[in-house]
C-alpha cells in the first residue's frame, strides 16, 4: 500500500513539474512573439503576420526564433531572433548605422525581388516547369544577421544587389541528366550564365539542379560562373558531378 502511495505521489509531482515546464515554455514563446512584434514595429513602422516560434535548444539555446510573413509581400517570410532572457540587444536596434540585425526581413525582400526578376528568363531558357530560388548564403540562419545599414526597403533591385555580400542562385531545371541531353543542357547552362553576366548581377555561386530518382536532386555548382566555358567543358563537369 505504501509503495502505491509513494508511486502515486511521484506521478503527481512529475505531472506538476511537466505542467509548470510547459506553461513556462508557452509564456516565454508568447513573450518572444510580443518582443519581436515590438521590434518590427519600431524598425519598419508596422507589425507583421506571425507564423510560429521555436527554440533551437540544441543549436542556439540562447535564442528564440520567431517566424513572420510580410504584410506587404505575403510570399516573403523571415525570422526575428529574441534572446532567451526576453530581450533584443541595443546593438541590434541601431537601425541607421549598425550592421547587426535581429531580423532578416530586408534580405527576404531582396531574394523575392531577385526571383521575380529572373523568373521569366529562366523559363525561356529552361522551360515553363523550371523555377528559380535566391538565397543569401550568410543570412539564412543564425543567432543574428549581418546586413548593410545602407539597405532599405524602398530601394530598387539594382540598388539593393550590390549591398548583398554573398548570395546564391538555384535553378531548378526539372530536366534529367540523360546522356543524349547533355549537349542541350550544357548549352542552356552557358546561356543562363551569359544572361546573368549581361544583367549585371554578381551572385557568389550559381547552382543548376536536376531531379533524380526517389524525389532527390543533384545540384552542380558554378562558383566560377563568370568564366567562359565550352560545351565540352560543361559536359565534363556534368558527368563528374
Amino acid at each position: 500500500m505504501r509503495k502505491r502511495q509513494k508511486l502515486l505521489v511521484v506521478l503527481i509531482l512529475s505531472a506538476v513539474v511537466l505542467v509548470v515546464a510547459l506553461l513556462s515554455s508557452l509564456y516565454k514563446k508568447n513573450r518572444a512573439v510580443d518582443i519581436a512584434q515590438e521590434y518590427l514595429e519600431q524598425k519598419y513602422g508596422q507589425k507583421m503576420q506571425y507564423l510560429f516560434v521555436y527554440h533551437q535548444a540544441w543549436f542556439y539555446p540562447q535564442y528564440y526564433r520567431v517566424r513572420f510573413a510580410s504584410v506587404d509581400i505575403p510570399e516573403v517570410t523571415f525570422s526575428v531572433c529574441v534572446q532567451e532572457n526576453m530581450s533584443i540587444p541595443d546593438e541590434f536596434r541601431d537601425f541607421e548605422n549598425g550592421s547587426l540585425s535581429a531580423d532578416n526581413y530586408q534580405i527576404g525582400v531582396f531574394e523575392y525581388y531577385m526571383e521575380q526578376q529572373l523568373a521569366e528568363d529562366t523559363k525561356q531558357i529552361w522551360g515553363n516547369s523550371a523555377s528559380i530560388v535566391v538565397l543569401d548564403s550568410y543570412n539564412m540562419d543564425g543567432a543574428f544577421f549581418t546586413i548593410s545599414p545602407k539597405l532599405h526597403l524602398g530601394m530598387s533591385l539594382a540598388e539593393m544587389e550590390p549591398l548583398i555580400n554573398n548570395y546564391w542562385i538555384y535553378v531548378e531545371t526539372q530536366q534529367t541528366l540523360r546522356e543524349e541531353k547533355l549537349d542541350q543542357i550544357a548549352g542552356q547552362i552557358i546561356e543562363f550564365q551569359q544572361f546573368i553576366k549581361e544583367s549585371g548581377f554578381r551572385p557568389e555561386t550559381i547552382y543548376f539542379c536536376f531531379p533524380e530518382a526517389n524525389k532527390s536532386e543533384r545540384c552542380i555548382s558554378f562558383e566560377d560562373w563568370e568564366e567562359t566555358f565550352s560545351i565540352n567543358q560543361i559536359i565534363t563537369r556534368l558527368k563528374g558531378a
